[in-house]
């Protein structure tokens, strides 16, 4: 058993059960470890170092073209896990302005965590 296999039930572990998108929203994924996806579960996703979220995540407005995975060798590990939050759009733009990004997409957003693996790797 790894990790993952140890997350909290009522958290959503798999892509077919995350929620329909709703409209007005992108859906985020940030992959990461086990360890750092449950502080982000209760704390919400910290990019400050970063200035804007997408240096750190990526974010889609359409669900079905959503990758929950990476091709970058540095978070295309063994055991790595993909956050999945729905943010506003509106909210977004300001997560991706670095002069005025807070630095933080707030847990409320979290929808789950999910195997950062390609869809067809095992």
């Amino acid at each position: 058993m790894n990790e993952y296999d140890s997350l909290p039930e009522e958290i959503i572990t798999t892509i077919e059960k995350l929620p329909t998108l709703k409209d007005g929203y992108v859906r985020l994924v940030h992959i990461t470890i086990p360890q750092n996806a449950e502080q982000i579960k209760t704390r919400g996703l910290d990019y400050s170092r970063h200035g804007m979220i997408s240096s750190t995540a990526r974010y889609w407005g359409n669900e079905a073209q959503c990758e929950y995975w990476s091709d970058d060798p540095r978070f295309s590990f063994d055991g790595a896990v993909a956050v999945v939050m729905d943010v506003p759009i509106d909210e977004i733009r300001t997560h991706n302005n670095p002069t005025i990004s807070p630095g933080l997409i707030p847990a409320e957003y979290f929808v789950g965590i999910v195997k950062a693996k390609k869809p067809l790797q095992k």
